[in-house]
């Protein structure tokens, strides 16, 4: 087995925001990121959108990136503890 079998994978989140308006905040913000609005949407860190699309979102980039553990602020939990039940789990 090699070392790199054995490693977890994590990611901090920096934007965390349950919101209707998925596209309108990515588009809002990604100019100050110097991204486009799909590359902000893609990014590891930063999650925004309804609870099924974070969710979604968080079962990808598992998928995709292989990350394990996800570290939020903490002024984030109460929003997306909603995403958190969504996830128990899974």
């Amino acid at each position: 087995m090699s070392a790199f079998a054995s490693l977890e994978i994590g990611v901090r989140i920096h934007l965390a925001m349950v919101t209707d308006d998925r596209d309108g905040l990515y588009e809002a913000l990604s100019g100050g990121f110097g991204l486009t609005p799909e590359e902000a949407r893609g990014s590891p860190h930063a999650l925004c959108g309804t609870v099924e699309q974070i969710a979604e979102d968080i079962v990808e980039r598992r998928e995709r990136f292989g990350i394990s553990n996800i570290g939020i602020a903490a002024a984030s939990i109460d929003d997306l503890a909603p995403v958190i039940e969504r996830l128990a789990g899974t």
